[in-house]
């Protein structure tokens, strides 16, 4: 599978609120464009995107989990556009980039804008992000097979994590990434620790996204939770 074909299946989606009010709504679905702005009521407007979006398998955008996502539920709990999974590129971009995971449209995990307040532009930027996150997957995959499929292990929901991450998840499987138990998952990291510490940014805070709590020793493993590293403020804007 390539980045567009993945694409293809996803609804783009962003939006321009203070955290409580929403000003704009900006999406993309299959070449068609959603956008409402100015005086509009939003109750309809959020009805009219959840049509729009009714045909796409993903919800993609930049911060979609920690910001847009959570004011639409707040908004309007019931949309079925809240049950899609999600592709959020703010989690994707330090796995992507670890050296470099500011990335050329990415600064301090902001999306790097050409115009201001245009969430139809900011959701298409965040889809070119995801195509070169693709591409570094794809190379990371060709030297480091092994890191993929611990990526796909530690987006795996389960219901000790508070993160929707199935999306990310099926990223990964797209990619090609195998399956991996957990015994499996804790090898692949402790041959990666013994070479490098995943570091993936200056200012770091854990989200725990795996499913048990992680030792560095093998006879420990019974509560283990591996924490993968995202940087302090990592607001939308």
């Amino acid at each position: 599978m390539t980045a567009n074909v993945f694409l293809d299946r996803c609804l783009f989606l962003d939006l321009e609120t203070d955290g409580s009010k929403l000003y704009h709504i900006g999406a993309v679905y299959s070449g068609q464009v959603f956008e409402r702005k100015g005086r509009f009521d939003v109750q309809t407007a959020l009805k009219e995107l959840d049509r729009f979006a009714v045909g796409a398998d993903y919800v993609l955008g930049h911060n979609l989990l920690g910001h847009d996502l959570p004011v639409i539920e707040s908004l309007a709990p019931n949309l079925n556009l809240l049950k899609k999974p999600v592709v959020d590129t703010l989690y994707l971009s330090p796995l992507a980039f670890p050296e470099n995971p500011y990335h050329r449209l990415v600064k301090d995990y902001k999306l790097v804008r050409d115009s201001i307040n245009d969430p139809v532009a900011d959701a298409r930027l965040a889809a070119s992000v995801f195509v070169d996150q693709w591409a570094s997957f794809i190379t990371i995959g060709n030297s480091k097979e092994d890191i993929l499929s611990f990526y796909r292990y530690c987006f795996e929901e389960n219901s000790r994590s508070s993160l929707h991450s199935s999306g990310l998840n099926d990223v990964f499987t797209a990619l090609g990434a195998k399956q991996v138990s957990e015994n499996e998952a804790f090898s692949i990291f402790q041959r990666r620790r013994s070479r490098r510490r995943f570091a993936l940014g200056k200012r770091r805070r854990g989200i725990s996204v795996g499913r048990k709590n992680w030792s560095s020793s093998s006879a420990t493993r019974s509560s283990r939770t591996f924490r993968l590293s995202f940087p302090s403020g990592s607001g939308k804007r």
